[in-house]
C-alpha cells in the first residue's frame, strides 16, 4: 500500500456528501484501518460483495456507503474493483452517496486502470452489474446474459419439466454472487412456465499474509 494513494483515497472520502470524518490509515503493525468520527476497524472485505466486512453500522456507514469503501480499499490493496460507471451512478441525483468531484479525482488515478476495472470473466471494460466470487476469482463482472465469454464453469443444460426441452442459453446460466438463486423461464417449446434453482457449493483455504514493509 501506497501512502500517497492512501492519501488520495483520504481525498475521496472527504467528497462524499456525508461528512463523518472517514479516513484510511495503516497502523503500526502495517494493516489498514478504517476510521470514522464514530470509531474505527480493520479494514476487512467481504469476497462475495466487495463491500467493508463487519460491524460498519458502527461507524455511521449504510450499505452503500460499505461498498464504497470496501471498493477503495481494494484499490488501495491492487485488487479488482468497480469501474468508474459505478461511481458516476453514486454520484447521480438518484443516489447522492458522492459528488462529481469524487468521480474526477478517481478518473485522474491509478484506480481507474482497466486491468483492474474490467469484467473478471470476458475483460470487457465497461463491466459493472454484478459482482462475481468463485473459487477465488473476485471482482465486478457483465450482467452474465450480455457477458461476452461464458464463465469457466459447466453449469449443465436445464430442462423444461413439461417437455423436456434443453436450455444451454447464457441467460439462464449464471452463478448468483450469493450462491443460490431463483429464475422463472417459459419455455420457448411449449409456452408453459417453472422455475429453476440454482444451488453453488463453496469451499474455502485459509493462508496467513506475510507482514510487508510500507512504500514511503
Amino acid at each position: 500500500m501506497n501512502r500517497q494513494t492512501i492519501e488520495v483515497a483520504n481525498r475521496v472520502l472527504k467528497t462524499f456528501h456525508q461528512p463523518i470524518g472517514a479516513e484510511f490509515f495503516v497502523s503500526e503493525a502495517g494493516r489498514l484501518h478504517f476510521r470514522t468520527k464514530h470509531g474505527s476497524m480493520v479494514v476487512k472485505i467481504a469476497k462475495h460483495s466487495g463491500a467493508l466486512s463487519g460491524y460498519y453500522g458502527t461507524l455511521g456507514l449504510g450499505g452503500t456507503w460499505a461498498l464504497a469503501v470496501g471498493q477503495l480499499a481494494r484499490w488501495l490493496r491492487g485488487q479488482s474493483r468497480e469501474p468508474m460507471r459505478r461511481w458516476r451512478y453514486w454520484a447521480s441525483d438518484r443516489m447522492l452517496l458522492c459528488t462529481n468531484e469524487t468521480v474526477e479525482i478517481l478518473e485522474a488515478s491509478s484506480y481507474n486502470d482497466p486491468k483492474k476495472t474490467c469484467c473478471v470473466l470476458c475483460g470487457n471494460d465497461s463491466a459493472s452489474g454484478d459482482w462475481w466470487s468463485l473459487d477465488g476469482l473476485v471482482g465486478p463482472c457483465c450482467t452474465y446474459s450480455l457477458c461476452q465469454k461464458q464463465g469457466p464453469y459447466d453449469f449443465g443444460d436445464i430442462k423444461c419439466p413439461y417437455c423436456s426441452e434443453k436450455f444451454d442459453d447464457e441467460e439462464y446460466r449464471a452463478v448468483s454472487v450469493w450462491g443460490d438463486e431463483t429464475y422463472d423461464v417459459e419455455c420457448e417449446e411449449c409456452g408453459k412456465d417453472f422455475k429453476v434453482f440454482e444451488s453453488v457449493n463453496r469451499s474455502y483455504e485459509v493462508q496467513r499474509i506475510p507482514k510487508k514493509a510500507i512504500a514511503s
